[in-house]
């Protein structure tokens, strides 16, 4: 399980943070940001201590906010392909992220199938997003791409095999490669349906306008939910 997000400000105990991220990476918790003095600063904790707990308890209204969003982005994007899944519920966070994960996995295989029914042959392409959200990077939620959306973005896509497909979706931002994830992955639907469809091939550009549609009418929500998460106390 990997979870990034976004904290406006956090001040609890000895840590004081400003624009910093948390991160949740297997057992581990991260709070990564810019301390009183305009530096750096990165501190690790194990994911079951006192504290990590007393960092969550104080995000975890908010969080499972963000992520009954984000069920209801999957239950709508499942609908696209025809199928309606259930959510499990639960009160502990980490046991509602990782049911969300799992959940992530059942729509993906309905993106998989898709993709490997319209043949789309090997092809790489290269395409344009203005403005692009990244809600996932492969199995990972990263929910500060939400919340500052990449701009200007090319995607690069490639297709390596016939049949069942194989390949790899990049993300760039100037010379930068800020993201790669593999084309059978929901987060790649997602990156590829807000590019320029207009050079992509026919067989998809339905189902991906679809997928554009659901996806931006769940951003504001999210967004708005992001906009000021904090940690104090």
């Amino acid at each position: 399980m990997e979870i990034i997000i976004p904290i406006t400000k956090i001040s609890i105990n000895n840590v004081k943070l400003i624009d910093a991220i948390l991160m949740i990476k297997n057992s581990t918790l991260y709070l990564i940001g810019t301390d009183e003095n305009g530096m750096y600063s990165e501190y690790v904790y194990t994911l079951h201590n006192d504290f990590s707990q007393k960092i969550l308890m104080r995000i975890e209204s908010k969080l499972k906010n963000v992520i009954d969003e984000l069920n209801s982005l999957l239950k709508h994007t499942a609908l696209i392909f025809g199928k309606e899944f259930d959510v499990m519920l639960s009160d502990d966070i980490i046991k509602v992220v990782n049911d969300h994960l799992r959940y992530l996995d059942r729509v993906a295989s309905l993106w998989r199938a898709f993709l490997d029914s319209v043949r789309l042959g090997r092809l790489s392409l290269t395409l344009r997003a203005d403005k692009l959200y990244v809600p996932y990077i492969s199995h990972s939620l990263t929910l500060h791409y939400v919340k500052e959306p990449f701009s200007n973005a090319l995607v690069e896509m490639n297709i390596l095999t016939e049949r069942k497909v194989s390949g790899n979706v990049r993300i760039k931002v100037g010379e930068d490669l800020i993201a790669k994830m593999e084309i059978r992955t929901l987060s790649a639907m997602y990156v590829l349906s807000q590019t320029d469809l207009g050079n992509m091939p026919n067989q998809i550009v339905e189902t991906l306008i679809k997928v554009r549609d659901v996806l931006y009418q769940h951003v504001d929500r999210l967004k708005e939910l992001l906009s000021n998460v904090s940690v104090e106390g």
